[in-house]
């Protein structure tokens, strides 16, 4: 017995992905995708109110009125802040994934806002977390759970008419927070599951490559190294990290 909890604990933390592990250009395309994906949200935002006809009342009252138009542009500014940062060259890899995860889960909860709490727009926070899963890094994805969790828990607790639009959830918030929470679990689980036989799958590949005697590389259209196995970057002189993304000369 003493031993059989360390030995459920290993395999638990054998079957959960290690996370952060994607190849640098991996990572470039997919976190590309993803603010342009951020920034798309942006325009939705700032464009719902100009679509459904409200006030274009400019004044400081207005924008905290849900019904204008300087309230939804001044809600998508939000959203683009978080899209400027993750843009942004500078800071590392996890910050600037973060910066994504706080701006898409945002997005979810301005538009559940914005259309009255309809329980069909809830479905956007469970979409962008298989969204964050390709970044296949704990840290942006934990920290849209905890986004989930918190405008669930304490928003839609406190003021459970910004979230949801329908009296039963108006009158027992509690029941609903705990609803969404298993619906987000699943949804989590299903995106680990996933980004796990990815992690596996990649690591597999990679032995293969670097246990073949036989130089390997890769190129994509434009001549760009895509990946390069350890016989191949001596054969030709050059640092595997350094061979990735450089065109190979004609």
């Amino acid at each position: 017995m003493r031993n059989l909890k360390p030995n459920v604990l290993k395999q638990l933390q054998r079957s959960l992905p290690v996370g952060g592990s994607l190849p640098e250009d991996v990572w470039r395309r997919r976190h590309r995708f993803l603010v342009a994906l951020t920034w798309f949200h942006v325009a939705i935002i700032a464009l719902i109110g100009p679509i459904f006809g409200y006030q274009w009342t400019l004044s400081i009252g207005a924008l905290f009125d849900d019904r204008t138009v300087l309230h939804t542009f001044g809600e998508s500014l939000v959203v683009a802040f978080f899209a400027a940062l993750a843009g942004w060259g500078r800071p590392s890899r996890g910050l600037q994934a973060t910066a994504v995860s706080f701006g898409l889960m945002s997005a979810s909860a301005i538009i559940v806002h914005l259309s009255g709490g309809y329980i069909e727009f809830h479905f956007h926070f469970f979409v962008m977390l298989v969204f964050l899963a390709l970044y296949q890094d704990w840290v942006p994805y934990l920290f849209a759970i905890g986004f989930v969790a918190i405008h669930h828990g304490t928003v839609g607790v406190l003021w459970p008419s910004d979230v949801y639009n329908h009296p039963a959830a108006l009158n027992a918030p509690w029941t609903w927070a705990g609803i969404h929470a298993f619906f987000v679990l699943w949804s989590s689980v299903g995106s680990i599951i996933a980004w796990r036989f990815n992690e596996r799958a990649y690591a597999q590949t990679q032995r293969i490559l670097d246990s073949a005697g036989e130089g390997i590389f890769g190129l994509d259209c434009n001549g760009i190294m895509t990946f390069i196995n350890p016989a191949a970057a001596k054969m030709l002189g050059l640092g595997e990290s350094d061979a990735l993304g450089q065109a190979l000369a004609r």
